[in-house]
């Protein structure tokens, strides 16, 4: 079974675009109450309700953007002075990659990456490292590398994104299936687990109604 899926940090990516909790309520036909449990990230989001709340944050994301001028990436877009275009799908994604650490957490995979770092260290705790042969010198740094990116990655958890800024925007791009094969992806629906399930399948949550 794929992982369960907390959302704290998609809902502060709607916020963040001006997207209410009562309209995510309105939009999913679930209560305030649940919602408001959701984006506190005391609860996870029901299997069933994946795919419409995906598509919310999706479209949310394609809606903020200019819909007169979208196209597609070019060089000029990748020159070294940012455009307010680049900056907004900068700030965009570093709230998905924000959300996409939250799964990590939740999941346990952090504090394992942690773990196992920690325990390559100790291994060597009683080593020369004068003796030490150049690969297993490597062991020990990647070792270092991986917990110094779980302590940036809890304090990413902390930090929320630059605001978004909207103004001068001249340029977007569609983006809703991107961010969807994104967000199920990092929802654990891999090939694995097989085709994500359709929206409203699955037990009714206690607060639906």
């Amino acid at each position: 079974m794929p992982p369960p899926v907390y959302v704290k940090s998609l809902f502060a990516l709607l916020r963040a675009l001006g997207v209410t909790q009562q309209a995510v309520a309105v939009s999913l036909g679930v209560s305030k109450g649940l919602v408001s449990l959701w984006s506190q990230g005391k609860i996870p989001l029901a299997k069933h309700h994946l795919r419409a709340f995906f598509t919310l944050v999706a479209n949310a994301i394609d809606e903020a953007l200019p819909p007169s001028s979208r196209h597609m990436l070019t060089g000029a877009d990748l020159a070294p002075d940012p455009s307010p275009r680049r900056i907004l799908l900068h700030t965009v994604s570093e709230y998905l990659d924000q959300w996409g650490t939250e799964q990590y957490d939740k999941m346990g995979l952090l504090g394992q990456s942690y773990q196992s770092a920690y325990d390559v260290i100790v291994s060597y705790r009683k080593q020369d490292p004068r003796k030490l042969d150049s690969a297993q010198r490597e062991e020990i740094s990647e070792a270092c590398r991986n917990i110094l990116r779980v302590n940036r990655a809890l304090e990413m958890l902390h930090e929320l994104p630059r605001k978004l800024d909207f103004n001068h925007l001249q340029y977007s791009y569609h983006i809703p299936d991107d961010v969807l094969s994104f967000l199920w992806g990092m929802a654990g629906w891999h090939s694995a687990w097989g085709t994500p399930p359709p929206n409203n399948e699955g037990e009714e949550d206690i607060n639906d109604a």
